[in-house]
């Protein structure tokens, strides 16, 4: 699952570079038509990794490894305090 966790960060990174493309148009450091022209791929670029973190997150990596299948579980456990003592 570590490219998920990529997929993620670079997902976070091109939302950062997004807000940073508003930010200089909205000071009028970027003309109206080249936001909008950079504005789209970016769109399709989220998109497009949307789809890829859908799709690596169905084929389950790993479940064909030896103790796939195995589960972890832990036993309820008596707790107590100095309270109940008395």
């Amino acid at each position: 699952m570590d490219n998920v966790r990529f997929c993620y960060q670079a997902r976070g990174s091109l939302d950062e570079t997004l807000n940073h493309l508003i930010v200089a148009k909205d000071l009028e450091y970027c003309p109206q038509d080249l936001y909008a022209d950079l504005r789209s791929p970016i769109e399709e670029i989220r998109r497009l990794l949307n789809g890829y973190i859908t799709w690596l997150k169905t084929q389950k990596v790993g479940a064909k490894e030896p103790g796939a299948n195995l589960q972890v579980q832990e036993q309820i456990a008596d707790y107590f305090s100095n309270q109940d003592e008395e």
